[in-house]
């Protein structure tokens, strides 16, 4: 009998301790989800985290995970008291319960310790190399970082998903109120997904796109929108950049005709002129000042990196082209900048880029400079930009990658690589410029380009105007009508910036459509779009229109393009529901849903 109370006694100290322990370890583990929940940097942009706030964080998951590791011991059961308190009414569920969330949250702790790990150390190396830098540094890059703990993060991932397993396993009901509210974070935090593809697909895709491996070129072609061309403007200004372990190692301007000399006295195969500019501008062959002619960008810049082959030029990855508007707002971010261009001062801001380029075009013209100054007006311009966004602080940095993303969304910006992963992941972003973006939507888009060769392209104001009919036997007629208005002064302007405009209008339309009937005849291009191509003149101060009625396949989207360059559509699209057309400023790719009516 004594023998029975001692081991009574032993088993209820026991007891009493373990229960001691798990209150403490209960106790410690609310204080550090506490800590962690107020610490406010957790809360906000993760952009905006300093290696000080991630090593914090860090240390605060650290005392959290160790917590949890006493709680867990001091709540674990050897088997037969497991199955036994398990079995018991009303108790054994919410143990169970509450070992289900303690080993879910040790998951979820693991994981973040990687993360935030990883992540302090990523930006100390950015704090410490930066994005830029002429040499390579003695220390590693950021992108260096990342790619050293590729393993890790995957592991993290997979810890994560583990996560998400247990999670579908716990009945919060029996659990204590304190703790259920933690979960409605958590499980908002769980449904968020953009970790996964961060790893597994964008990280090695910017390490191919940023020179994770070794130096990275891209031709950068600055494209004039006062000649506009299908795939934007003529391209007077390009640029080589290099990037090299995620830091921007170099970049060069170039005056377009420089690449087209090397070019034209290279030994290479000629590429056909497209019959528009066989037609107005024949040469015999397509030449790099025509290289973008197409309006899906993928296509033009696989035929600039052609021909860009047989320049021996240093070899690129990729082609990015960029509109004006695009350095108008960079100029916007780092301020006016002063550029010396043949022994004169000039200050260039947002609102006048335009005009200054032109400035000293119009001096050339004129015969007050032997030379024309402004493509160096525009290499001038571009590397004080970039030398300001090298040495910009972070908050500027953010602001100036918010600009660029925005720039692609509207096509100010189109990218194109020869690694197929990049050019995946910007075609994920929309960011190729692509004719169809989306080939699930029927794709609608309007390509112009000046066969007159002035600069008066600006001076174009057009409006588009659809008109989709109701579904029926799985096809849908659609009218659209273009009204083209040439804004220019009338009279004996100046023939080069205000004078007659020549438009060459490519229509290319969802496929499966054929064309019912159209206000003009279409023009004899042996390879035209589906849509046909047409030519309208006009004269400064004049309009014109084109109908055009065509049949396509029945469809629930319909995605209207924006052409790059363009000044901006005024856009009207009537659809079977409307009870009076949708009205948009086509400054972006715009979806109309078929379906859902006008206000879609």
């Amino acid at each position: 009998m004594l023998v029975v109370l001692v081991v009574l006694l032993a088993a209820g100290v026991f007891a009493a301790r373990r229960a001691l322990a798990a209150r403490d370890g209960y106790q410690a583990v609310r204080v550090d989800v506490h800590a962690l929940q107020a610490d406010r940097q957790v809360k906000l942009d993760p952009a905006t985290l300093s290696p000080d706030d991630l090593a914090r964080i860090q240390a605060h998951i650290a005392t959290l995970n160790g917590d949890l590791r006493t709680l867990d011991r001091a709540t674990a059961l050897p088997d037969p008291a497991r199955s036994l308190v398990s079995r018991l009414p009303w108790i054994g569920e919410r143990y169970d319960a509450g070992r289900q969330t303690l080993a879910f949250g040790l998951q979820l702790g693991e994981a973040g310790q990687t993360l935030s790990g990883v992540a302090h150390e990523a930006l100390t190396a950015y704090q410490q190399t930066g994005l830029s830098a002429d040499q390579a540094p003695a220390t590693p890059t950021w992108l260096d970082v990342l790619n050293a703990h590729q393993a890790q993060l995957t592991e993290a991932l997979a810890q994560i998903d583990q996560a998400r397993g247990l999670r579908a396993g716990i009945d919060t009901t029996l659990l204590p109120a304190s703790i259920r509210t933690q979960f409605e974070t958590v499980d908002q935090l769980l449904a968020r997904r953009e970790l996964e593809p961060l790893v597994q697909t964008d990280l090695p895709a910017v390490n191919a796109a940023l020179g994770g491996q070794g130096p990275t070129r891209y031709l950068i072609l600055i494209q004039n929108s006062e000649e506009m061309r299908p795939s934007g403007g003529f391209p007077g200004t390009v640029a080589i950049v290099t990037f090299d372990h995620g830091q921007l190692r170099g970049y060069e301007f170039h005056d377009i005709y420089d690449l087209n000399g090397a070019y034209v006295a290279s030994q290479h195969t000629p590429i056909p002129q497209p019959w528009p500019l066989s037609q107005y501008a024949p040469s015999g062959e397509l030449s790099m000042l025509d290289a973008t002619w197409w309006p899906d960008f993928p296509t033009s810049a696989a035929t600039v990196m052609r021909m860009y082959a047989s320049s021996g030029w240093p070899s690129i990855s990729g082609v990015i082209a960029i509109d004006p508007a695009l350095v108008s707002d960079l100029l916007r971010l780092t301020g006016p900048v002063t550029v010396d261009v043949d022994g004169e001062s000039r200050v260039v801001s947002a609102d006048n880029l335009l005009q200054e380029i032109e400035r000293q075009r119009k001096l050339f013209i004129s015969g007050q400079k032997p030379d024309s100054k402004h493509k160096e007006m525009v290499a001038a311009v571009g590397e004080q930009i970039i030398a300001r966004l090298r040495g910009a602080d972070p908050s500027t940095l953010r602001q100036a990658v918010h600009i660029l993303s925005t720039a692609a969304t509207r096509r100010d910006i189109q990218a194109y690589s020869a690694d197929p992963s990049v050019e995946s992941l910007l075609d994920q972003r929309a960011w190729t410029g692509k004719l169809v973006p989306d080939s699930a939507d029927a794709t609608i888009a309007v390509a112009y380009g000046n066969m007159a060769f002035g600069k008066s392209s600006r001076l174009l104001q057009t409006t588009e105007s659809l008109a989709v009919e109701p579904a029926s036997n799985g096809t849908q007629r659609v009218t659209l009508r273009l009204d083209l208005h040439h804004s220019g002064p009338p009279g004996n302007s100046d023939p080069f910036y205000s004078g007659v405009q020549l438009w060459w209008i490519g229509l290319y339309l969802p496929e499966g459509s054929k064309i019912l009937s159209a206000s003009q005849a279409a023009a004899p291009d042996p390879s035209p779009p589906n849509g046909g191509s047409y030519l309208v003149e006009l004269q400064p101060a004049a309009s014109r229109q084109l109908t055009v009625t065509f049949e396509m396949p029945a469809a629930t989207h319909l995605l209207l393009r924006r052409q790059a360059g363009l000044t901006p559509v005024n856009l009207s699209v009537s659809t079977p529901k409307c009870t009076a057309p949708a009205h948009r400023l086509l400054d972006r790719d715009q979806q109309f849903d078929l379906a859902a009516g006008c206000a879609s």
